[in-house]
């Protein structure tokens, strides 16, 4: 748990040995050494590398109380992609947080990224990177997908959803990113955040 200075709520960072993989065939690999990580080392020493997997579900549970009242969280997937990687662009990702049975969702594309446009002008540009074996399925994602963001350090964000504390509830906050059915490898998986909502931390769409 961390505290943001500069709205004075409280923030969580749920490691990747916290998370519930299902069918989670790979292995927890060291921070740092393959990945070449560095602040991020700092606080979690392992990040999850999953193999083939029939499917990804990727789940994480949080109680409300521990949340800072009447506050907006955005809840983000820190990962990276290995050199190997396969299946992440199409069917895309399903994504989804609030509270248990009736969270936000929305798709993300774990095999994009974005670019900024360095004059604030113009929309950021969107890209697909292509994988190990061609997917003859892909499809251009439309308006609505999702994409990570890459970070200084070298690990990608993705947005997953917002949601907004009221004062005084409990109850669970359930947080998803799900792919079912389909084959895919070579995700490498640090973490997801709940840090609080700025203007400035809006979803990166098309």
């Amino acid at each position: 748990m961390q505290v943001d200075k500069a709205t004075g709520a409280k923030c969580f960072t749920l490691s990747a040995s916290s998370l519930q993989i299902s069918h989670f065939a790979g292995e927890l690999v060291p921070v740092g050494s393959d990945f070449h990580c560095s602040k991020r080392g700092k606080r979690f020493l392992q990040a999850a590398r999953l193999g083939y997997m029939n499917g990804l579900e990727i789940r994480a549970k949080v109680q409300r109380n521990m949340l800072s009242r009447n506050t907006t969280y955005v809840a983000r997937l820190v990962f990276k992609l290995a050199p190997s990687f396969y299946g992440y662009d199409f069917p895309f990702q399903k994504a989804s947080f609030g509270v248990a049975g009736s969270e936000s969702t929305r798709e993300i594309c774990l095999q994009g990224y974005v670019v900024d446009d360095d004059n604030g002008d113009e929309p950021p540009r969107k890209y697909i990177l292509p994988s190990c074996y061609p997917n003859r399925h892909a499809t251009p994602p439309g308006e609505h997908v999702v994409f990570p963001r890459t970070k200084t350090d070298g690990w990608k964000e993705v947005e997953l959803g917002e949601f907004h504390n009221e004062e005084g509830d409990d109850g669970e906050i359930s947080i998803s990113v799900i792919q079912p059915g389909h084959v895919s490898c070579g995700l490498i998986v640090w973490g997801i955040e709940l840090r609080s909502s700025t203007k400035q931390q809006r979803p990166a769409r098309l």
